[in-house]
């Protein structure tokens, strides 16, 4: 259902088309004319796109008991399926392309899909569910660091347009800055200090929180070291990304970030738990309008609202991220879901909020979409940002999602 709704957004169809010449371009694209020029973004996210469905479907068969061969069949022809059937549909639309290359490359991610599936899918599954069952019983924390490591791999290495062509790593390279008076330079103090400190700061009391030591001072040393490592690889890492360059900025202050989170961890050991949810609850609040609202450029012109604000169209669920279609969108996407489901979860714990069985979810999903108006409205005085309907879901999503993850038994006193 999402491939489909996401594939015919923005439902803009007209019917007045002539179907021959519509069938005739359908076929004008790689690998079906030769010389037709071809994106590699776009086909690795035709490979990409289908395959969670093939291997889905084929451990779904795998399960029931039947053969790998009928497993294998079955998935590949679903998603091919529904690849060509969104694909004619998208013949009617205004503002989407048919392409016999989509459908073809569609298909060839569902069936390799399924053939990861056939090799791995059952033994991924059981142990991946087994996995989160006990670690959300036992260490959430773990959960919560990988999400978050996730998010900030996928922002530093944005647009994700991988290279290897040793001429494009060297054009990065001498675009780099090696020098920290002009690394510095690329953004303002607080974006170093929110973005990068931050982020890093958060990300190193995560790790000392479930690696394995007795002592807490070793534990967070070694959460400094992961978590300066993984900045510095991420950094590196970033040559081999077209348009993308190393900043020595990132790492220095990525590092001091992670030695500040260490800081934390050691000043607030002693402190009562509710004192560090108070501290969690205000830097995810903080942090979440930093991101909304930066770089703080605004015009409080009151006549230039109404041409900036969304179109009726945009009002679908998921219009931006869907009309986007790329794996950018892709982590912003989760990033408006996690961080406002953070929120939730941590205003569960700390004051009981959002509890009650019958509505209680859904207060808490009123409640991240209203704070989701307020930060977009905020960009409606913004030249610079355009507000997004669509991260106003995503809020609420997430604020629903952070209501129903079981913390403890209803006996247990979690604000203590």
């Amino acid at each position: 259902m999402l491939l489909i709704y996401a594939s015919l957004m923005p439902f803009d169809f007209s019917f007045g088309k002539g179907l021959q010449d519509q069938y005739k371009f359908f076929w004008r694209y790689w690998p079906f004319n030769p010389k037709a020029r071809i994106s590699g973004s776009d086909v690795l996210s035709n490979l990409i796109l289908y395959a969670p469905l093939g291997w889905m479907i084929t451990v779904r068969l795998r399960l029931s008991s039947c053969n790998s061969i009928i497993s294998l069949t079955v998935s590949g022809l679903i998603c091919s399926l529904i690849s060509i059937f969104v694909e004619l549909l998208q013949m009617f639309t205004v503002s989407r392309v048919a392409s016999g290359s989509d459908w073809l490359l569609n298909t060839i991610s569902g069936i390799a899909g399924g053939l990861f599936g056939l090799a791995f899918g059952q033994r991924v599954w059981i142990s991946g569910i087994d996995w989160l069952k006990n670690s959300w019983q036992n260490k959430p924390v773990v959960i919560a660091a990988l999400i978050l490591a996730g998010l900030t791999a996928a922002d530093a290495l944005s647009p994700f347009m991988p290279t290897i062509l040793l001429k494009q790593v060297g054009r990065n390279f001498k675009r780099s800055h090696f020098s920290l008076n002009l690394g510095f330079t690329v953004h303002p103090w607080h974006w170093w200090l929110l973005k990068v400190g931050l982020v890093y700061a958060c990300l190193t009391l995560l790790f000392s929180s479930f690696l394995k030591h007795k002592s807490s001072f070793s534990r967070l040393v070694q959460a400094v070291v992961v978590g300066g490592l993984f900045c510095s690889s991420l950094e590196v890492a970033k040559l081999f990304i077209v348009s993308r360059s190393f900043n020595i900025a990132n790492v220095v202050s990525g590092w001091v970030g992670c030695i500040g989170g260490m800081a934390i961890g050691l000043l607030s050991e002693k402190q009562e738990t509710t004192a560090k949810l108070n501290w969690g609850i205000g830097l995810i609040l903080l942090y979440s309008f930093y991101l909304a609202w930066f770089p703080f450029s605004f015009n409080w012109s009151i006549e230039q609202i109404p041409a900036r604000l969304p179109s009726v169209s945009k009002l679908l669920p998921l219009y931006d991220y869907a009309m986007g279609a790329s794996l950018n969108h892709a982590r912003l996407f989760v990033q408006s879901i996690f961080l406002p489901a953070m929120l939730v979860y941590l205003l569960k714990i700390r004051f009981g909020w959002f509890k009650r069985k019958h509505y209680g979810v859904w207060m808490a999903a009123v409640f991240c979409a209203v704070l989701g108006v307020f930060q977009e409205g905020g960009q409606l005085f913004l030249p610079s940002r355009y507000p997004s309907v669509t991260d106003i879901y995503c809020f609420a999503a997430g604020g629903y999602l952070g209501a129903v993850a079981v913390i403890f038994p209803d006996n247990v006193d979690v604000r203590g």
